[in-house]
């Protein structure tokens, strides 16, 4: 059950449960700090509040590793993901940060700085090793701040990962030999992470269900990098290799483009190029294939990668009656690998609820062949699942103004040698023949792209990923433009072809969603199949289309799955949180439930 969200700001968009475990956690340390046995005025009550702010620095310390570790005792025995718990990670951080800076500006009250410096005493040196752990601190704290962390998130790893380890060795020197137990559990908790991570990383029987992910290692394109995908596809859970063979509606399913299904034990990737690892992954694929074909004298090219996890721990998918998925760009990959679990479990005759499912995909800009390969595998998916009494509804929403469906409109060539006139008729439009013949045989290149590739990359897609960038958010008053009305574009089409051409040398670049769309549109283009609606130049309600797909007072068990970017992901929350409020004042059936994969 979800809290609403407080109202939407640039300084603060937090939802209230996180902020209450916040102020709680933070004031629970406020009172411990003060409440010492010194009387509050003496002489002595500074010094008691600055070996209590010690000891509760150090106690802290073995929390946050403990919650800075993908395979931990709270991983394991909670099964709760990493990425779950990132938020109380930074805050238990900054909440030591403070203790400790509590700790360091009393206790340099009376220390001075160049005794600190020149002293060869004992017990300086022990100051010195404090006044380390809390510079290393410090800098932990500055480097690890949003803008850096997403600027370069690959030396903000490799600076945390050393900083931290670092930290921990000063605090061994600095602590009493009583107080170290504290610096050891932290250390254990480190080993145990590497010892797991090794374990599975070397692991080559791996399994994955529908909502979790991989962080991916190719040494070959990044020595010190690995970023976090989610599959389309999940394990394999039945022994039969085809898992639709026998069928009688497989033949009844003419539109598919591809015969042969893909085995159910390969896992597919959709990644869309953006810069940095995946940009040279998918130049790396450009190369491969041109390439020649490997023979007795040349070898085939091949790529090493190595697979971290799954890490994530979804819900039961099979035991929702209505699944309502929002997902952007190459976030369906997280509902297609649902689809694909479903199936399977129908193929196994196991006990499957789900009646009802109704897929939101958001793109920002039209990519042909990224599109007709969800929707390729998307039909694939739906036939077993349809076949069993499942409704299905798939939505795109295209959010580029410049994709809107207009009227197809040609400039005459001879427009420039008379005035144009807004009281007469349309003007003299003279198609050459040859764009319909180029243009219907560039959609047939289209329909006969492979059915996968190792590597799905698109510029132009939309700006949000799965869980495998938070860098890659799209800025929401971008994605808001308002698209000219259909009648101003007309009237700009009557100008002189001549004038056309000098503002055109002038004009920035812009995407090519107009002309993708213009092809759609001259060739009536059909989906490839009949439950897909498409919708172009605006964004969508995702509040109407949640409590649109779950009726108030209907008595079915529903479950939200959102893959977006931040923004839809927090809206999201905010409507289930209020249709649960419903459900609390009998204004609603049964509660809803809400999974979301991303970032934060």
């Amino acid at each position: 059950m979800s809290l609403p969200r407080l109202p939407r700001s640039t300084i603060l968009a937090v939802t209230l449960g996180p902020l209450f475990v916040i102020f709680a956690y933070i004031g629970t340390i406020a009172i411990l700090l003060v409440t010492v046995d010194a009387p509050r005025f003496s002489t002595h009550f500074l010094d008691d509040v600055a070996f209590r702010a010690a000891w509760i620095t150090v106690a802290q310390v073995p929390l946050i590793y403990l919650l800075s570790v993908k395979w931990g005792p709270l991983n394991i025995l909670g099964s709760i993901s990493y990425e779950r718990i990132n938020w109380i990670h930074r805050w238990v951080g900054r909440t030591l940060f403070l203790s400790a800076s509590t700790h360091m500006g009393l206790m340099m009250q009376s220390i001075s700085f160049t005794e600190l410096f020149k002293s060869s005493d004992k017990a300086m040196s022990v100051i010195r090793n404090g006044a380390g752990a809390y510079g290393l601190l410090f800098w932990i704290a500055i480097s690890s701040i949003l803008p850096l962390r997403r600027r370069c998130h690959r030396m903000f790893y490799i600076n945390h990962y050393i900083s931290t380890l670092a930290f921990l060795w000063f605090v061994l020197q600095h602590v009493p030999s009583y107080a170290r137990p504290f610096a050891y559990l932290a250390l254990s908790f480190v080993l145990l992470d590497k010892l797991l991570f090794s374990i599975m990383f070397l692991s080559k029987n791996i399994s994955i269900k529908p909502g979790q992910h991989f962080r991916v290692y190719i040494p070959a394109l990044g020595k010190f990098e690995m970023h976090p995908f989610t599959p389309a596809t999940c394990s394999d859970l039945s022994n039969v290799s085809e898992p639709l063979g026998g069928l009688s509606s497989v033949e009844e399913h003419v539109s598919l483009m591809s015969e042969v299904p893909p085995s159910m034990s390969d896992m597919t990737l959709m990644i869309r190029a953006h810069k940095g690892f995946t940009r040279r992954l998918a130049d790396y694929h450009l190369k491969w294939l041109s390439l020649p074909c490997p023979n007795s004298s040349k070898s085939s090219s091949t790529l090493t990668a190595y697979l971290d996890g799954p890490y994530g721990d979804p819900p039961r998918w099979q035991d929702y009656e209505a699944l309502v998925f929002v997902v952007t760009s190459t976030g369906v990959s997280f509902s297609l690998a649902v689809l694909d679990y479903l199936e399977q479990l129908w193929l196994k005759g196991e006990d499957v609820q789900t009646r009802k499912i109704r897929l939101v995909w958001i793109v920002r800009h039209l990519d042909p062949n990224f599109e007709a390969t969800v929707l390729e595998t998307l039909a694939r998916r739906s036939i077993l699942l349809r076949d069993a009494g499942v409704r299905l509804a798939f939505e795109v929403h295209t959010t580029c103004p410049h994709s809107q469906v207009v009227e197809v409109e040609r400039n005459s060539p001879f427009s420039h040698q008379r005035r144009p006139s807004y009281f007469r008729g349309k003007l003299l439009r003279i198609i050459n023949p040859d764009d319909i013949i180029r243009g219907a045989y560039e959609h047939k290149e289209v329909e006969r792209e492979p059915e996968h590739s190792e590597v799905r990359s698109s510029a132009s897609s939309d700006g949000s990923a799965t869980l495998i960038d938070e860098r890659e958010r799209q800025s929401i008053s971008e994605l808001e433009e308002v698209p000219l009305h259909p009648q101003e574009r007309r009237r700009s089409s009557y100008l002189p072809l001549l004038f056309h051409q000098e503002e055109r040398a002038q004009a920035k670049p812009r995407c090519n969603c107009a002309e993708i769309q213009q092809q759609y549109h001259k060739l009536k283009s059909q989906p490839y199949v009949d439950f897909v609606t498409r919708r172009y130049g605006s964004r969508p309600d995702v509040s109407k289309i949640m409590k649109g797909s779950i009726a108030p007072f209907e008595e079915i068990k529903a479950m939200v799955a959102v893959c977006a970017n931040e923004h839809i992901a927090k809206t999201a929350k905010n409507v289930v949180a209020e249709m649960n409020i419903d459900y609390a004042f009998d204004s609603r059936a049964r509660c809803i439930n809400i999974f979301t994969e991303g970032f934060s």
